[in-house]
């Protein structure tokens, strides 16, 4: 093989490497006194449909079905702003704002909530009250340290911990779940 075509098999490689990489940001410390950067692991969700080729390649990627739960679910009327464990996350008008019996709270966009809650009777479709998760698939990957996740209205940051999960919906969203929530709300199926 001549050295102009290796050189080039080298690039697209490197280049194919670098988009399975989560980017890296300059960040300065709380403390003025001792600024440094890191690599922050960041994944953005976007509009597109279909899993993402940082999860669906990453080695230690599992395939999870969600589990019915109930939950309650009240659907934002005008724009607003909960505080999930992982961060601030925005809703607009007609998202739902679901609430775990634990007391925890995470917003589904209106274009998703259809395809991933059914009302509980007597509770009629689109209205407050209680709701089940359907069973659907999703890419899921145990993470080892810090990441972000920025959710596909730009603004809501999440940040995870170790042993969070990063999990990939399929429908272009990420979300983080913990460790203990993870166990109890989806079974692994590969």
């Amino acid at each position: 093989m001549s050295r102009p075509q290796v050189v080039r098999d080298l690039s697209l490689a490197a280049h194919w490497l670098r988009s399975m990489e989560p980017y890296c940001t300059e960040r300065t410390a709380e403390d003025e006194t001792s600024p440094h950067s890191w690599c922050s692991r960041m994944f953005r969700s976007t509009t597109q449909g279909g899993y993402s080729t940082a999860v669906s390649r990453h080695p230690d990627r599992v395939l999870a079905r969600k589990r019915s739960v109930e939950v309650e679910v009240q659907f934002a009327s005008r724009a607003t702003a909960i505080q999930a464990r992982e961060g601030l996350v925005h809703a607009r008008p007609t998202d739902a704002v679901l609430s775990s019996a634990d007391g925890g709270q995470w917003v589904v966009p209106h274009e998703h909530f259809a395809e991933k809650y059914r009302a509980v009777p007597p509770t009629p479709e689109g209205v407050d009250g209680r709701y089940v998760s359907l069973p659907y698939s999703v890419m899921a990957v145990p993470m080892s340290g810090e990441f972000e996740v920025l959710l596909a209205d730009g603004i809501s940051l999440l940040r995870g911990q170790p042993g969070d999960w990063l999990v990939d919906y399929g429908d272009g969203s990420f979300g983080i779940v913990s460790e203990e929530i993870f166990r109890k709300t989806y079974d692994l199926v590969g």
